[in-house]
């Protein structure tokens, strides 16, 4: 933990010279008869000086210029040797100044300018309760840890932080009282303590004359003021975006989207401190995970081994980030994090509830989130918060239920507009319910009154969403060019963010790409399809996943309403054939058509020179890199971190399960899968499951997918994508769209067919082919 030397620290000035000026520093403290030696030390633009010179019979002097006044320390290096440390905090702004003393620096009597005067009355207040004060902490140092539950020691507490309380308001004071004064700014940065307090630290340095605000601490106060505020309890804590033990990138966002209450945790390996609470967040984590409690740990560390050693020994199974920049994480650093453990507690908007809090006061404040005001079932409050969710459900149901405009913005007004709707716990379908009414509005082509809706909306995610459907809205009610001018900012701000590995980004920006091609159409826009395709088949290992799901949806879906028609039609335009037979290829191997449609789909592109050459070449291929992508899957470790590799399923048929614990389409297949493994097992037959989990922690996701296969009692051979994903992510090799997802395998590795959703008909209907019936 970095440690602040307070005795020593320096500030700027109070007002600036135009030119140099001179000082002189006399000292005379009789009773040092030896060698002493005194240092004049400070912090001038960044930068520690120190000037050392002799005290020849107790009397020292420091002479020099400066251009503005500054707080220094005069500090005793020795005193015969004795290593003994004595010091004196001073302002100094030109002139002469004395200290004149008995025996140390500390008690010396000093004397001079305006600024030195105000500074010692300053002292004289603090220095009876600094003296108790650090009484105390002795005494405190040396009392034993089972002496620590005792009543007196618990006294000694309450005095202690009675007397710092009364510290902060002798500084407060002074700064009332002194408003252009040097020393009352250096007050202030004890008054506002570490963190800053925002709101006492905004109101004091106010009061503040300008000419002080304008020097270089008042500037620096000030922009530390500006970033405490993006702090401050009650404000939405900033988005942020650093990588996690994976190396991928997380957002802050992601996470909070997750759950009701989210602590954003900073620490590190190498700080124990850090590491004596961490017990206490794991607890914290165990009571209240299950019940929307989540964590993000961003770490200080910059050697991943340990970073990563430290996760799995205190057994911290959230999520974890770290740019491995030690104090340089940009993280710490957006967020004025200068020492650690630190923290951040938020509530279900992502708003700041509480900052430091640790042990016992941490676990109580998270409870008191997840279960407002420490709501018991039959408390006043607990029925409130009842009957909240019961009236918000039955408003927002009332509302999807009504067909006419007029009467939902009715409902809407009627319950917003009460002073009692502000609890927090509506704030979300708020949000929503502006959302269905600029739909709404664009289905009626009210353009202003769509927009005035969207414009009301808090949550960003939700605003994009709305403008979303509000064009496809647009493009309905046959105003195509609305819908459009909708749906560029969105696709453009999600460009620009370029960070497709937020899955609610690349969910977005999906069904925003997807709305566009629809409203937009193929023929004479191929400019425009490269530029918003291009990202998406890119990032999803080059493909399009959602044609799979559009598909299984509607199963007689127009193929040239699909993302692979349109970007391969894109490509064709440019006269790119391999590219454009690639893309038709990715499309067929995805089942993004049957195979019936696709010769339909290829004479739609008869015009380009050798595209079915190309298709038939990339096809034979895709056949040669399956074979070898089997053998990159078979080489991730089994549950029991077994490798199985190509040779041990030699001559078996195989069949792929790709799942996710997640997922209760592939969750409820297993029932059947057992039976069909049961029947076929001693046939040659094998299962070989594939699961992703949703987790961005390794641990985490590990924790899930063991828990499921325990609950699901399927006792095949199981693989964890996640496993050195970055190496091989066995879903894009596959081209996996939708899951649950089956390939069933011949018995050279080879596949035979594959079976997208629930739906077993199809499957059972091969393997009775392939084993007979019984």
């Amino acid at each position: 933990m970095r440690c602040l030397f307070i005795g020593l620290l320096v500030c700027c000035t109070s007002i600036a010279f135009g030119q140099a000026t001179s000082y002189t520093i006399k000292g005379n403290i009789p009773a040092w008869k030896g060698k002493e030696s005194v240092a004049l030390m400070y912090t001038l633009n960044e930068k520690h000086v120190s000037d050392t010179v002799p005290a020849l019979n107790g009397k020292f002097e420091f002479k020099g210029k400066l251009k503005e006044p500054l707080s220094v320390a005069v500090v005793l290096i020795s005193r015969s040797g004795s290593g003994a440390r004595d010091n004196r905090s001073i302002f100094i702004d030109g002139g002469l100044i004395t200290l004149n003393g008995t025996d140390s620096l500390k008690y010396a009597k000093v004397t001079g300018s305006k600024l030195t005067t105000e500074n010692e009355i300053l002292q004289d207040q603090v220095k009876p309760v600094l003296n108790r004060l650090v009484a105390l902490r002795i005494k405190a140092s040396k009392t034993s840890k089972a002496d620590q539950q005792l009543p007196e020691f618990k006294t000694l507490e309450k005095e202690y932080h009675s007397l710092a309380d009364s510290m902060r308001n002798i500084r407060t004071s002074f700064i009332k009282k002194y408003p252009k004064s040097l020393v009352s700014l250096v007050a202030l940065e004890s008054v506002v303590g570490n963190p800053i307090d925002y709101k006492v630290g905004s109101t004091l340095f106010a009061g503040l004359a300008p000419e002080v605000k304008k020097l270089p601490q008042g500037i620096k106060m000030s922009k530390a003021l500006e970033l405490a505020k993006t702090t401050s309890i009650g404000v939405v804590l900033p988005n942020f975006t650093s990588y996690d033990t994976l190396r991928k990138p997380l957002q802050l966002q992601e996470v909070v989207q997750k759950g009701k209450v989210t602590l954003v945790d900073f620490w590190a390996s190498w700080c124990a401190p850090c590491r004596a609470e961490n017990p206490n967040v794991v607890k914290a984590f165990k009571a209240f995970h299950n019940q929307g409690f989540n964590i993000l740990s961003v770490s200080l560390d910059k050697n991943e081994a340990s970073w990563k050693k430290a996760i799995a020994t205190d057994g911290m199974p959230w999520y974890h980030v770290s740019s491995l920049k030690f104090w340089e994480e940009p993280v710490a650093l957006q967020f004025g994090i200068n020492g650690v453990p630190d923290n951040f507690l938020l509530d279900a908007e992502g708003k700041v509830v509480a900052r430091g809090l640790r042990g016992e006061a941490l676990y109580k404040k998270i409870e008191t989130l997840i279960n407002p005001q420490g709501l018991k079932k039959d408390s006043l409050a607990g029925v409130q918060y009842k009957t909240n969710i019961l009236l918000i459900d039955s408003v927002y149901k009332a509302f999807n239920a009504e067909k006419d405009i007029d009467k939902r913005v009715l409902i809407f007004n009627h319950f917003f507009d009460d002073p009692k709707s502000t609890a927090s716990i509506f704030g979300r379908y708020k949000n929503w319910m502006q959302r269905d009414l600029a739909q709404h509005y664009a289905s009626l082509n009210q353009v202003n009154a769509s927009n005035k809706w969207i414009g009301l909306i808090k949550d960003q995610r939700t605003k994009q969403e709305a403008g979303r459907l509000a064009a496809a809205a647009y493009a309905d009610a046959g105003n195509k060019a609305q819908g459009i001018k909708m749906l560029k900012p969105i696709l453009d701000s999600l460009l620009s963010i370029n960070n497709f590995s937020n899955l609610d980004n690349l969910n977005l920006y999906t069904y925003t790409v997807d709305s566009y091609v629809r409203i937009l159409g193929v023929k004479g826009e191929e400019s425009q399809l490269m530029r918003y395709l291009k990202p998406l088949y890119v990032v999803n290992g080059r493909y399009f996943p959602s044609d799979l799901s559009k598909r299984m949806e509607t199963p007689e879906l127009d193929f040239k309403k699909q993302l692979f028609y349109g970007y391969a039609k894109a490509l064709a335009a440019t006269g790119n054939s391999k590219e454009t037979a690639e893309v038709l290829v990715s499309g067929f191997k995805l089942g993004a058509v049957p195979v019936t449609m696709q010769k339909a789909v290829i004479k739609d592109f008869e015009g380009l020179p050798g595209l079915a050459k190309y298709v038939d070449e990339i096809s034979a291929s895709a056949k040669n890199d399956f074979q070898k992508n089997v053998a990159s899957l078979l080489a991730k470790p089994d549950l029991n971190d077994k490798v199985w590799g190509v040779s041990s399923l030699k001559g078996k048929y195989v069949l792929l399960d790709f799942w996710g614990s997640w997922c209760w389409p592939c969750r409820f297949s297993h029932p059947h899968l057992k039976e069909v493994y049961a029947k076929y097992k001693n046939k040659g037959f094998e299962i070989i499951g594939i699961s992703m989990e949703a987790s961005p922690d390794l641990e985490k996701a590990r924790q899930t997918w063991k828990k499921a296969i325990d609950e699901d009692k399927i006792s095949w051979i199981h693989l964890l994508n996640n496993e050195n994903v970055a190496q091989f992510d066995a879903v894009k090799a596959f081209g996996i769209g939708v899951f649950p997802t089956k390939i069933l395998l011949d018995k050279d590795g080879k596949e035979i067919a594959r079976y997208s959703g629930g739906a077993s008909k199809d499957f059972d209907k091969k393997l009775t082919e392939i084993f007979g019936a019984d």
